[in-house]
């Protein structure tokens, strides 16, 4: 039996401004392709119009020329390539200063304090500190009436709405910092309408969510690369660069005596020592703790937004209203002992159905994602505590749901026959009165 040769996996990252190509055997392959042990593969590094070969590595290896020949080893081959501008004429260029950064609704973005990002002061970058995680914003490069011109590296032209049309201009994003792994998207949006402005051309930022208590810092260099020549414009491999810089934080609230509305991307800065309130929303709910002489910071976001799988597998059923307190993350409270946490009424006075405010159940998801039944560990009360609601004693946030009926929470572990059923008593099928603590 003729034995199996080994293979390992050969796999490379070309910077920006430059290509990698490796053949084997004068084939070309893929990056992460598994390539025989003993076999050679020639590897070419190519830099685009105005750049030349900064660095080529292979497996650590720094190497010599754009093109060289290599034997695959006994373990998987790393290849990289940096290219810098060589000093031609053809110099970088960036684009031409962008008009705003906008969210949404077509409103200037807010940084984590409330205020407005200014404009770009500056062609080819924009520097956003304060940004909040978790959202998509829009960097407007022009419009109808400021379809601005840039000069790209080789001296063509190209207007905003060019840049922004991905069958004329490819874009690439290099990203570093300590928070690149926040930039989830970074992608071209020709004639979007924001709000009431007119239709603009836009680079759409993308990020993702964090519950650190940290600033994090990303950059991106976003480059616009002509895709093919257009006639008295710009020629195939014309550039021009963007560069965003962020500094990405969750806002802070601090102090003994701090409020937040309820969604808001904020972490709580407690005072060691003393006696803490924070309140979410319009009385959602409270926090009271008094703070250890080593209290850290937490997030502290409450998100009271519906959870359809909740919804469908247990109210839906038996037909009742639900109501969420998620606090994301689930956080550890610095507390020197169990917080009071208070879940608000989440009903106006004058809604066409208020339930009994006793007669209500209360809900935990575990972490495992299943309901457990936890009436019994609160208490209701107008005004022993900071806000009208139910209080228990924690020293970690969870998830909670106040529902007007009882929930069939067995039914979802009978779903899982990999499950084992916890032990729940719902003996007499009778709703609980919890203690009104008066």
């Amino acid at each position: 039996m003729v034995p199996v040769a080994a293979t390992h996996a050969v796999k490379w990252k070309a910077g920006s401004n430059g290509t990698i190509k490796v053949t084997v055997n004068g084939t070309e392959i893929k990056s992460g392709d598994q390539v025989a042990e003993g076999s050679k593969f020639t590897v070419t590094a190519t830099p685009d119009n105005g750049y030349v070969l900064d660095k080529l590595t292979v497996t650590g290896a720094t190497q010599d020329g754009e093109t060289s020949t290599y034997t695959v080893g006994t373990s998987d081959v790393d290849i990289s390539a940096t290219f810098k501008y060589n000093g031609g004429t053809s110099a970088p260029s960036y684009v031409y200063r962008p008009i705003g950064v906008y969210d949404d609704d077509g409103d200037w973005l807010e940084d984590n304090s409330g205020s407005s990002f200014p404009r770009p002061s500056s062609d080819g970058k924009v520097v956003l500190d304060g940004v909040l995680p978790n959202q998509t914003f829009y960097i407007k490069l022009g419009d109808a009436g400021n379809d601005y011109v840039t000069e790209l590296s080789g001296g063509g032209k190209a207007r905003a709405s060019q840049l922004v049309d991905d069958n004329l201009f490819k874009i690439s994003v290099d990203k570093d910092g300590d928070g690149k792994s926040l930039i989830s998207k970074i992608e071209q949006v020709e004639e979007k309408r924001l709000g009431g402005m007119t239709r603009a051309s836009y680079l759409k930022v993308t990020l993702k969510d964090m519950t650190s208590t940290d600033e994090r810092k990303a950059n991106a260099e976003i480059e616009f690369k002509a895709k093919k020549d257009k006639d008295g414009s710009w020629k195939k491999g014309e550039t021009a660069i963007l560069n965003l810089n962020m500094w990405i934080s969750n806002k802070k609230v601090s102090g003994s005596d701090g409020d937040a509305d309820t969604g808001e991307k904020i972490y709580f800065s407690p005072e060691a020592n003393e006696n803490n309130v924070l309140i979410w929303g319009d009385d959602r709910a409270a926090l009271e703790f008094t703070a250890d002489d080593d209290a850290k910071d937490f997030y502290a976001r409450l998100s009271t937004k519906s959870m359809s799988n909740i919804y469908s597998e247990y109210g839906d059923p038996v037909d009742a209203d639900l109501w969420f307190y998620d606090f994301v993350g689930n956080p550890s409270i610095p507390s020197t002992s169990r917080a009071y946490l208070t879940l608000g009424i989440p009903w106006d006075d004058d809604d066409d159905y208020t339930p009994n405010p006793h007669d209500v159940y209360i809900y935990r998801l575990d972490k495992d994602g299943y309901l457990e039944d936890v009436t019994a560990m609160f208490t209701y009360s107008e005004d022993d505590r900071e806000i009208e609601g139910w209080t228990t004693r924690t020293r970690t946030l969870g998830t909670y749901i106040v529902s007007d009926t009882e929930l069939d929470i067995d039914s979802y572990y009978d779903d899982d026959d990999d499950t084992e059923v916890p032990s729940i008593d719902v003996s007499n099928n009778q709703k609980p009165v919890p203690n009104t603590g008066r």
